[in-house]
């Protein structure tokens, strides 16, 4: 085998090897995009409930009857559903003070603190597919942060 058959196949082989270790730690673009959506539903499930705890002693003490509810229209941007589908978010009253929060995830959470964002505590931890989150009116809406790593 000459030289240059060899010195091809090094490169060859030294390329691959970069581009699956690229791929690897940044994700293919597929990826990278599911990771994009599955960060702005998580954002938007902390958002919902902070804007529920605003209007809750504005609107006589009373949950939203949906995400669409009349009544917290002022409170909620029409910019919160699925970055995939458009439509609202699954949501549920439990009682007077307790409601959940669904969404369809992608990935599992793991990719999400992987790439730097902190999730507000264990019960945000999930699997590909859809995920329920119950929130309670007299407790502090969740946070969402971001770090590098």
């Amino acid at each position: 085998m000459s030289r240059d058959a060899l010195a091809g196949y090094g490169f060859a082989l030294v390329s691959a090897v970069l581009l699956w270790g690229y791929l690897r730690v940044v994700g293919t673009p597929g990826e990278l995009a599911a990771f994009r959506r599955d960060a702005k539903r998580t954002e938007h499930l902390t958002l919902i409930p902070h804007h529920i705890s605003t209007a809750y002693p504005v609107l006589d003490r009373k949950l939203p009857k949906s995400l669409l509810d009349p009544r917290y229209k002022e409170f909620f941007s029409d910019e919160w559903v699925d970055p995939s589908t458009g439509k609202p978010y699954r949501y549920g009253r439990i009682d007077d003070k307790r409601y959940w929060l669904e969404a369809d995830f992608e990935l599992d959470s793991g990719a999400l603190e992987r790439r730097g964002i902190s999730l507000p505590g264990p019960d945000w931890k999930y699997q590909l597919g859809a995920h329920r989150i119950e929130f309670d009116i007299r407790e502090e809406p969740p946070i969402l942060s971001y770090y590098r790593n």
